[in-house]
């Protein structure tokens, strides 16, 4: 992001210099060396450009570089003003998480955007949520349009498996894809999918114009075994593994009974039985190792791996209405607010409702709207042990923050009765996304031969502990 937004910015102000909008220090500069230089940094450069550029961009700049912009009709004319902003400011500042909360389209408090002197206008909506995805909508579209400035976006929908288990989903996707083909330009949209459930599946459970918007398939072929020698020595080559491991895997004959004839077998199976092989276990047994085995291979690669334990709604969407409620006496639905913080709800008979809602970040007005609609819904739930519950991962800032003084205040009184911020450990998190990325895997056949309903069945009984720790947590 910094590099794109340093491309886009440079690629304006050049424009502007070459149509004489901008006097640059004493015509010492051509647009040329402004735009492409590598001596120039605007995000933190001390050359003479660098420094002048963001002493003089809010106040004498930023209209100018909007000007060149007009003819691309972007939705939004602050793209120059938050790319500035974004670029400009410290990793992981407040200032800089404001900037990315725009770029999502979520809204900012509003001394938030007095400080960035957005208009009104241009400060993100909360609700009702038709708005707030049409405005996602135009980010998505300025973003691509803007990328002409720097390289293309590559979009990747990966896991489409899991598109499978509702209808609505298959057919939103393929509305999705049709569209950002249709009216998002500078991008290429990559879609990944088993190919047997993509025929069967998915391609009819989107409508006849949305499936004419996918290009021919690139088809993986099977792995040859000259290819398959090839993957071992390029897995191989930088790690000095032990000789012996080396020829157990080249060895002729265990790559005769692999490759048997002229049959090719997938890289990914071909992979699996290397590592048994290495392991010193038998490639030839038809005994499947236990769903628990596989399940903490995938746990620790997510704790090997902490940038992969970011917040990401869609596993505790997936979660809240699969495997924490499954097997239960809890029902769960969908909840049509318009104000789109709260999407679904448990009800247990009389007894007890709760909301769960997946806000990313926040600012301190939502957080406040959030809290007045739990106090509000919860009283009008008489009799009933009623709840909502937000989940919070490691990297979230704490809320409320210590600066949301009569805001915070109206938030602790809310999480003190009916509110709850589940914040999570990154243990927690890791055992939490690794058991959908094995659940997606199954979907797609790569869970040592376990089907999705299987591995959905364990899962169950392995999160179940969860279920118990969101119903305790009920109050009156």
């Amino acid at each position: 992001m910094d590099a794109f937004a340093e491309a886009v910015l440079r690629s304006l102000a050049a424009a502007a210099i070459r149509k004489g909008a901008i006097q640059v220090i004493r015509g010492e500069l051509s647009a040329e060396a402004f735009e492409s230089s590598p001596e120039i940094s605007l995000r933190d450069g001390q050359d003479r450009a660098s420094v002048w550029f963001r002493g003089h961009f809010l106040d004498d700049l930023l209209p100018i570089v909007r000007q060149q912009l007009a003819p691309l009709r972007l939705k939004s004319a602050e793209w120059p003003r938050m790319l500035f902003g974004y670029l400009t400011t410290p990793p992981g500042s407040d200032e800089r998480q404001s900037c990315l909360t725009w770029f999502r389209y979520e809204p900012l408090d509003d001394d938030v955007s007095a400080l960035w002197q957005l208009p009104r206008a241009e400060n993100p909506v909360p609700e009702p949520v038709e708005n707030v995805n049409v405005g996602a909508w135009t980010r998505l579209s300025d973003l691509c349009t803007l990328s002409r400035f720097y390289q293309p976006f590559v979009f990747c929908f990966d896991q489409t498996e899991g598109y499978t288990v509702r209808p609505e989903l298959m057919s939103q996707f393929g509305n999705t894809v049709s569209r950002i083909v249709a009216e998002c330009g500078c991008q290429l949209t990559v879609v990944t999918a088993n190919q047997n459930i993509w025929d069967a599946r998915l391609l009819p459970g989107m409508d006849v114009a949305h499936r004419d918007r996918f290009s021919e398939p690139h088809i993986l072929k099977p792995l040859s075994r000259v290819e398959a020698v090839e993957l071992i020595d390029l897995r191989l080559g930088s790690s000095a593994p032990p000789e012996k491991a080396v020829r157990s895997l080249k060895d002729p004959k265990w790559l005769d009974s692999v490759f048997v004839g002229s049959r090719g077998i997938p890289a990914r199976e071909f992979m699996k039985l290397c590592r048994l092989r290495w392991d010193g276990k038998s490639t030839n047994s038809v005994s499947r190792r236990p769903l628990g085995e596989i399940y903490q291979e995938y746990l620790s690669e997510f704790l090997a791996n902490p940038h992969w334990l970011k917040f990401d709604p869609d596993t505790f969407r997936w979660l809240v209405q699969g495997p924490f409620v499954m097997g239960s006496n809890i029902a769960c639905k969908p909840i049509s607010l318009k104000n789109g913080y709260f999407e679904l709800m448990w009800q247990q008979g009389d007894i007890a409702e709760m909301m769960f809602g997946f806000l990313h970040e926040g600012q301190a007005n939502q957080w406040k709207k959030i809290a007045q609609l739990t106090e509000e819904w919860a009283s009008g739930q008489s009799g009933k042990l009623t709840k909502a519950v937000f989940f919070r991962t490691p990297e979230l800032s704490k809320v409320p923050k210590p600066n949301w003084k009569a805001t915070g205040e109206i938030i602790e009184k809310a999480l003190s009765r009916n509110l709850e911020l589940l914040t999570l450990t990154s243990e927690e998190t890791a055992r939490l996304y690794s058991a959908r990325d094995l659940y997606n895997e199954a979907l797609a056949g790569n869970a040592d031969g376990y089907s999705g309903s299987e591995v959905l069945e364990y899962l169950v009984d392995e999160l179940g502990a969860w279920r118990e720790r969101l119903l305790r947590g009920v109050r009156k």
